[in-house]
């Protein structure tokens, strides 16, 4: 993948990001200016004091930030209507935000620390994508992916755990089960939601959740 995205695209986009720490964020847009134009912000407010919404791109956004963090940042976007899909950078303790993110439509996740290489394949992925809207803002759901799954009482006892932050090895302890057992549940809730990452699933099940 040496391809910049915009080269195969007649509408040009910019990959926005928004990072406090300066040497971090100089970093990422020296990385990111890989794929295409970049444009770099040290805090929200920054950032949605210059955006208008008529600029096509992407959102890089660290999901805590001083100030304005950036799950009110990705709201005051959609209650401004200015949709721009976003991928936000979570620390390990993020769970349940980024979970909520998810819910209201970011695009995906990428957990700090992080390779390179995986921050470049996801958003070359994103740009490549044939819908790169938020999924709030979209008239179709993919809870059609999932409504006809059978999620065991175990399965989601073990999902509301999942939810408040524990480990498969604090789960383990607190239902009195095996940490095999917990992992073995977890890959087949994985399964059923056709999902590839924990974050993934918990948005799914969140979204049968308030659809029930």
């Amino acid at each position: 993948m040496n391809s910049k995205i915009n080269e195969n695209s007649q509408e040009k986009k910019t990959i926005f990001i928004i990072e406090d720490h300066q040497a971090s964020l100089d970093n990422l847009c020296d990385l990111l200016a890989l794929l295409g134009p970049v444009k770099g912000f040290t805090s929200a407010q920054s950032f949605l004091n210059f955006y208008t919404g008529e600029e096509k791109g992407l959102l890089i956004c660290d999901i805590r930030l001083p100030g304005m963090g950036g799950i009110l940042l990705y709201k005051t976007l959609l209650k401004q209507k200015k949709f721009l899909p976003t991928i936000f950078i979570t620390g390990h303790g993020d769970i349940s935000m980024a979970v909520e993110c998810m819910k209201l439509g970011a695009l995906d996740f990428i957990t700090k620390p992080y390779k390179s290489q995986d921050l470049l394949d996801l958003v070359y992925k994103a740009f490549n994508s044939t819908n790169l809207l938020p999924k709030a803002c979209r008239h179709e759901t993919d809870l059609s992916v999932i409504d006809d799954l059978a999620i065991t009482p175990r399965e989601k006892s073990i999902v509301k755990e999942l939810h408040a932050g524990l480990s498969s090895k604090e789960i383990a302890k607190k239902l009195f089960i095996s940490v095999h057992t917990v992992e073995a549940h977890r890959a087949n809730i994985l399964k059923k939601t056709k999902s590839k990452s924990t974050l993934q699933m918990l948005a799914k099940i969140n979204k049968i959740q308030e659809a029930s």
